[in-house]
């Protein structure tokens, strides 16, 4: 049990003993009776105040020993050194519209064929890690961090509060008792400053917790952030709708509107997505006053070919009024290959061996017309399908380079890679937002609480003694102060576990093993170890505090699972695979009950490890070879152990 030479009831002590227990082993409180000096490396290491950041890395206090009186150092430090990365991250925020900005300038360049595979590369290899920076994919770790940090300060301000209250009770005890005795008046004067002293000290311990409050502005102005996709066409209910604790934008941008217009229904109509097709009739028609007559008319009969006639090339109506043979195909100067907007893939009905992809020449009413002398053989019923030439469409500024297929499906993965870029993190964990109001509310009353203390001992440095109505309003804010931080912090405990219940990336998360081939004699083990992390690779199960953690299963069809165990400072959760029999084991593992994936070519699998087991007449077996030492006689040696093969 906690031990203070100025405190003596057994209900305190043990009230103390439970918040250092709750707190963890550096959250040291002051005044204790052996008065070991501060430890400040071990304050700037402690676990909740490990400050990570998205990719994986962390920030932590440097406090010095010589300038460390307390954890409100390292805590102090540690916000020192947050700050500037808080206000950085808000300023870079910028940067993902301005690559936004870049998309949306593409989607209306007149030559798509160059830039197509780099937009495509923009969204399949940059886009991704890049957007994993940014909320609401990093405002996850980064409100994780937030609440351990709180949590940090919280159990601090309990670690610290509760002694220095009793020390000047103590204190204010010692100062009646002064007027009992013999002692001067400069005496039980020294005790009133003493008394001053103690609640100056008082207030800069606990002044840690006004210096987090601003922070917490942008913090959640940072979870508030809903990005997207560029060209995305999701709409959300309720975007410009306040959370709880959020104050609303400040500017007229409306979280409904399209992010761009590169992709609406007017640059990207539907009947290019889905072109019409169907069966139809083939036949030859006139074309020009003199032989050859190849042209043929397909008649579909399908109203849906009409949308379609403003998207057929218009160079050859420009230039037929000028000739006095229409021109088929138009191609500018040098230019070799097709420049036809719309093909049509013809396919006989009686079967597919007989095929035709041609470009449209022209289209009226439901009628497509083609030019191809290869059309002969297909005169008849035939199937037809309309393609796009979408590099051409494109090119002549009709649709924007959003609309390409290859980069609509390259889009559509990353999408379906970050799912949650569409929502903020407040939408997604609606129990978040609270915090800050909660975390002001609980300012609020400490605040209120010091102003009581100071009334006190204002009141006991007034009059002589008894000060039984002071010490009764001090003990009375003590209690109420434990109350509400206990809460709190019971409260956070409950966020943080409903978060790492809903945070985890399957993908970026690890499943892995220190050997893939085992002694089957049921001691010999495989060690397995998952990290589970989140969309931006950061781990999720590291540094957690008491009563909080992931849910993680190892999963076998083969052998026994052993030992699962979690190292807090790095986040890896562990288990032994054993086995008294030959055969191999295929391992799987699930967060939160999902199984762990891999991602390859933008094909999602079960990440899976095969892990054997043998006898061990199936291990290399260690030998003994004779060796020939300078000591020796020919046809002598020496003996000693050598692995086969070994030199």
């Amino acid at each position: 049990m906690a031990e203070f030479h100025f405190i003596k009831d057994e209900v305190t002590l043990e009230l103390i003993q439970a918040i250092l227990d709750l707190a963890g082993s550096n959250f040291n409180a002051p005044y204790t009776s052996d008065l070991q000096p501060t430890n400040a490396i071990a304050k700037n290491q402690e676990q909740l105040i490990q400050y990570q950041l998205p990719g994986g890395t962390s920030l932590q206090g440097y406090s010095e020993t010589s300038i460390t009186e307390s954890m409100g150092s390292a805590i102090n430090s540690m916000l020192a050194v947050l700050a500037p990365f808080m206000s950085a991250y808000g300023m870079i925020l910028p940067i993902l519209g301005i690559i936004k900005g870049i998309i949306e300038v593409l989607c209306a360049l007149m030559n798509p064929i160059a830039v197509t595979k780099a937009i495509i590369r923009l969204f399949t290899k940059w886009i991704p890690p890049f957007i994993s920076l940014f909320p609401p994919l990093a405002g996850v770790i980064i409100i994780l961090s937030t609440i351990k940090a709180i949590l940090a300060i919280v159990f601090y301000i309990l670690t610290v509060l509760v002694p220095t209250v009793q020390l000047i009770v103590y204190n204010i005890k010692v100062l009646a008792d002064s007027f009992d005795e013999d002692a001067n008046e400069q005496k039980r004067q020294a005790g009133r400053d003493k008394l001053d002293a103690l609640l100056q000290e008082l207030a800069n311990q606990l002044g840690v917790m006004s210096a987090f409050a601003p922070l917490l502005d942008i913090i959640f102005l940072i979870i508030q952030l809903v990005l997207g996709f560029p060209c995305s066409k999701k709409k959300k209910k309720n975007a410009n709708a306040t959370q709880p604790g959020i104050d609303p934008p400040k500017s007229d941008f409306n979280l409904l509107e399209e992010d761009s217009t590169c992709c609406n229904e007017d640059t990207c109509p539907d009947i290019l997505k889905t072109p019409p097709s169907g069966r139809a009739t083939l036949m030859p028609i006139t074309f020009g006053d003199n032989p050859p007559f190849f042209a043929f008319k397909l008649s579909t009969n399908n109203a849906e070919v009409e949308k379609l006639i403003d998207f057929v090339q218009n160079i050859p109506d420009q230039l037929n009024g000028q000739l006095d043979e229409g021109v088929t195909i138009a191609r500018p100067a040098g230019y070799t290959g097709d420049m036809s907007t719309l093909r049509v893939e013809i396919t006989s009905s009686r079967g597919g061996s007989s095929k035709l992809d041609v470009p449209i020449a022209k289209i009226k009413d439901t009628d497509i017309i083609i030019i191809s002398p290869s059309a002969r053989k297909l005169i008849g019923v035939v199937n037809y399908t309309v393609k796009v030439n979408f590099d051409i469409v494109i090119m002549g500024g009709i649709i924007g380079l959003g609309c390409h297929p290859d980069v609509e499906r390259a889009k559509d993965n990353a999408e379906g890679r970050y799912p949650d870029t569409g929502t903020s993190v407040a939408e997604r964990f609606p129990r978040i937002p609270p915090i800050k109001d909660d975390y002001n509310n609980l300012l609020r009353d400490l605040n209120t609480c010091q102003g009581n203390f100071r009334r006190s001992v204002d009141s006991v440095k007034s009059k002589n003694p008894p000060y039984t109505e002071e010490i009764d309003a001090i003990l009375h804010c003590q209690e109420v102060l434990v109350d509400k931080f206990t809460n709190f912090a019971n409260n956070l405990k409950d966020i943080l576990n409903n978060i790492l219940a809903n945070v985890e990336d399957l993908i970026n998360s690890t499943l892995d093993t220190d050997k893939m081939v085992v002694r089957s004699d049921g001691k010999d083990k495989a060690t397995l170890v998952v990290v589970p992390r989140d969309a931006t690779g950061s781990a999720i199960a590291k540094n957690l505090p008491n009563g909080v953690d992931i849910a993680v299963d190892f999963l076998t069809d083969f052998g026994t699972i052993s030992n699962k165990r979690r190292n807090n400072s790095t986040g890896q959760i562990f288990a032994d695979l054993t086995s008294r029999s030959v055969g191999t084991a295929n391992v799987t593992a699930k967060i939160n009950g999902k199984l762990i994936a891999t991602l390859s070519n933008n094909v999602r699998a079960t990440r899976s490890i095969p892990i054997r087991f043998v006898s061990d007449a199936a291990l290399p077996a260690r030998r003994t070879v004779t060796k020939v030492t300078s000591t020796t006689t020919a046809g002598t040696g020496g003996l000693t152990d050598k692995e086969p093969g070994s030199k």
